[in-house]
């Protein structure tokens, strides 16, 4: 698995998932660093249902005391994930360093502006953010900076951010929105991703009847950001 030398080596930790387009765009990402960082070599583990789970690889890697890892958490939010499900498994070594991978930065930010002014049709915008439920308040928190940043940009109608299976409320102040038919609907998803929970979202929204509803890619679909990332992985290494 690891030369026992001081080899740079990359670890690129993921949720998991069984969903399959989850699994092949995840692979896609790691492979396309790779090719970016050839002196390094590249692992992946992943906190739940895939293989091999981060406590499995780190058994594996225990012994080694000469390898330097980078561990580049595959998650966007501060939350519970990386505080509890990475960090408890790190080893106590000081040639392992957690590193901050992607995040709702600016330049995140600025590719999504740009997707969203091409595909919209009308002068009436609503914005709706979305991402997976956290214990952590910080996701929460994040998530609503990030949309306030990103409705600003385009002055909206109406903006909102809520987690996945906690859309009611968003649901009720929508409906109440009127002449919907002159209204563009940007559901933005906050997953990296294409899993269950990224294709289930547009489901929920379609029928409130919006004249035109954009759906934003996963982070990890747009080329943009996967290069943002890369780059920020050699950066790190190379330091």
């Amino acid at each position: 698995m690891f030369k026992d030398n001081n080899e740079k080596s990359i670890l690129f930790c993921g949720h998991g998932s069984n969903d399959i387009k989850y699994q092949n765009e995840f692979s896609w990402v790691v492979k396309y660093i790779a090719k970016k960082n050839r002196d390094c070599a590249i692992f992946k583990c992943f906190i739940e249902i895939n293989k091999p789970n981060i406590r499995e690889f780190f058994k594996k890697f225990s012994s080694l005391e000469n390898v330097k890892l980078f561990v580049f958490p595959m998650l966007i939010f501060k939350g519970n994930h990386l505080e509890i499900d990475i960090k408890k498994h790190l080893p106590r070594n000081k040639n392992i360093k957690l590193c901050k991978s992607i995040d709702l930065n600016n330049k995140v930010l600025e590719v999504y502006k740009n997707n969203i002014s091409i595909n919209i049709k009308s002068a009436g915008i609503v914005i709706i953010t979305i991402c997976s439920f956290s214990k952590n308040p910080n996701v929460l928190n994040e998530l609503e900076t990030y949309t306030k940043k990103l409705s600003e940009y385009f002055s909206v109608i109406y903006c909102d951010s809520c987690y996945y299976g906690f859309e009611h409320k968003v649901f009720e102040k929508l409906r109440k929105i009127k002449n919907k038919k002159d209204i563009d609907l940007v559901i933005h998803p906050i997953f990296l991703f294409t899993g269950f929970l990224y294709k289930s979202v547009k489901k929920k929204f379609e029928y409130l009847k919006f004249k035109n509803i954009i759906l934003t890619k996963p982070l990890m679909r747009e080329p943009m950001i996967v290069d943002i990332l890369s780059q920020k992985v050699a950066q790190v290494t190379n330091f």
